[in-house]
């Protein structure tokens, strides 16, 4: 029996609920680790890195020395009165968060919007939350609010072809000033902290910013693993993109947001869509695999998540819920992931 698991974008919010959402499984049996085939989009592609190497998401549950921060998100280029861009005003722009094409993408799709955190001993959850004690690359995200704002606007041109908007998004990327890409790198790098793939298989997508052609890196593209995460969480104007092989790479999300279609003729795929309340698209295709589990943030996680997706301050309470969410969603998983 093939198993497939499939992580979608979510920002922040969304990496740490799917951090909650995988510790809380194992506690009840499923170890989503084991699957044969990890498709990791964005926010989820740290988390599925994280998996597929055997990181501990323990590390993930927050800051020892902030577990409740209240730091803002990250730092804004050209915003009216430094206001960070909000999930919601980005929905207006573009709905859909997850599963078509460039054409339908929605907020949040990027991963981790903290810093990296300096100094021995420090948590990944300190990598995320707390940028203040971090060395010369653990610096906050530059915002370009402006460019931001276009960023949506292309992604929501009806009249566009999804590989138009991922060219123009693509074009808004590289003019953007969102800092240099090796503070991106570095903050990936503390969360995901080896450069070699694992043994098992791992797809993580992303989009040339030039050519709008999507790429999927695996273990045979000869990408490290770090930065093809890096790539893969680069969202437009929030994030630098990432050069590897000599182009530069944008975010995974822009090729088919959730992008479960790599996961297609699994026996088992289990779907993890952080912010899949945000967009309007239906289920799954049910020919993907023989039987899909589709777990979305529920209610009390929405309410936690606020406005936008990458406030550090909600990254402790996403967390919890991802953990209280896999209690109601483990006797689900488990009967589709042990085949009972």
């Amino acid at each position: 029996m093939s198993r497939a698991l499939v992580l979608g974008p979510g920002g922040v919010v969304g990496t740490a609920w799917m951090a909650g959402l995988a510790n809380g499984l194992r506690r009840h049996g499923v170890n989503l680790a084991e699957a044969d085939l990890i498709v990791g989009t964005s926010a989820g592609a740290i988390i599925g890195a994280m998996l597929a190497t055997g990181e501990d998401l323990d590390r993930l549950a927050a800051s020892r020395s902030n577990p409740a921060p209240t730091n803002p998100s990250p730092t804004n280029r050209g915003a009216p009165n430094g206001a960070a861009p909000t999930a919601s005003g980005s929905h207006a722009a573009a709905t859909g968060a997850g599963r078509t094409g460039a054409g339908a993408t929605g907020p949040g799709g990027t991963g981790a919007g903290g810093t990296g955190a300096g100094g021995t001993g420090a948590t990944a959850g300190d990598a995320v939350l707390d940028g203040s004690r971090g060395g010369p690359d653990a610096r906050a995200p530059l915002v370009d609010h402006v460019r931001l704002g276009q960023v949506f606007e292309t992604l929501g041109d009806a009249t566009l072809s999804p590989a138009d908007i991922r060219r123009r998004v693509g074009r808004l990327a590289l003019d953007a000033a969102t800092g240099p890409e090796e503070a991106h790198l570095a903050r990936m790098g503390r969360l995901v902290t080896t450069s070699a793939w694992p043994d098992g298989r791992l797809l993580i997508p992303a989009v040339d910013t030039v050519s709008g052609d999507p790429e999927v890196w695996d273990a045979r593209s000869g990408a490290p693993l770090a930065a093809a995460v890096a790539a893969s969480t680069a969202m437009p104007a929030v994030f630098p993109p990432i050069t590897i092989n000599g182009r530069r790479y944008m975010d995974g999300f822009l090729r088919a947001g959730l992008n479960a279609d790599l996961a297609a003729g699994a026996d088992v795929l289990v779907a993890v869509e952080p912010l899949a309340h945000l967009h309007q698209s239906g289920p799954l295709d049910r020919d993907l695999a023989g039987t899909i589990v589709t777990i979305t943030a529920d209610k009390a996680a929405q309410s936690v998540f606020g406005l936008d997706p990458h406030d550090l301050s909600a990254w402790h309470p996403s967390y919890q819920a991802g953990l209280r969410q896999a209690d109601d969603a483990a006797q689900r998983v488990a009967t589709a992931w042990h085949n009972r």
